[in-house]
């Protein structure tokens, strides 16, 4: 599977869970009280770490959801299909894997 495919996996599934805590969230505030809202900051701060830190260009290791390297760098909620960094085409897979 394509980097590009299992970025747009991790999107669906991060706003899936996302719609499920904003819709769980009056449940959520009854069990936990104010805590709720420490855990639902944790998954958004959660949610963009793992998206920075595991998905990565495989020849330059700069995530899809980064537009280039350097301190002011832009982030997007939806992956990029070209490395803003080397070009590299993060649509096709790579042939190491299975």
């Amino acid at each position: 599977m394509s980097l590009y495919k299992k970025a747009w996996l991790f999107v669906s599934v991060s706003v899936t869970v996302l719609a499920a805590l904003l819709f769980g969230m009056p449940l959520l505030d009854r069990v936990l009280g104010t805590f709720s809202f420490l855990v639902f900051g944790l998954y958004i701060l959660g949610q963009g770490l793992v998206a920075i830190a595991f998905f990565n260009c495989p020849q330059c290791d700069l995530s899809p959801f980064m537009g280039s390297k350097g301190l002011f760098s832009s982030y997007s909620i939806f992956p990029r299909k070209t490395c803003g960094h080397c070009g590299h085409g993060h649509t096709h897979s790579d042939l190491s894997e299975p």
